[in-house]
């Protein structure tokens, strides 16, 4: 569509063209896939009481353990 040889970057002729990158439609997919499922993930406010100003904020359990991952 650009005519841009073969050794050439894409990045700019992207730009141009206003087409994301593959990281970008990754990205933008999993968060689709979040905000349509979010009934799959616990919120800070339902794992302790306490009325904090990220209570609406998805709760990540860290863990260490590779067993546990």
């Amino acid at each position: 569509m650009l005519r841009l040889g073969p050794r050439c970057s894409c990045r700019e002729g992207l730009k141009k063209l206003d087409i994301p990158t593959v990281p970008c439609l990754y990205i933008y997919a999993l968060m689709l896939f979040s905000v349509k499922n979010l009934n799959i993930y616990q919120t800070n406010i339902s794992v302790h009481s306490m009325n904090t100003r990220q209570h609406s904020k998805l709760s990540i359990h860290s863990v260490r353990l590779s067993s546990i991952q």
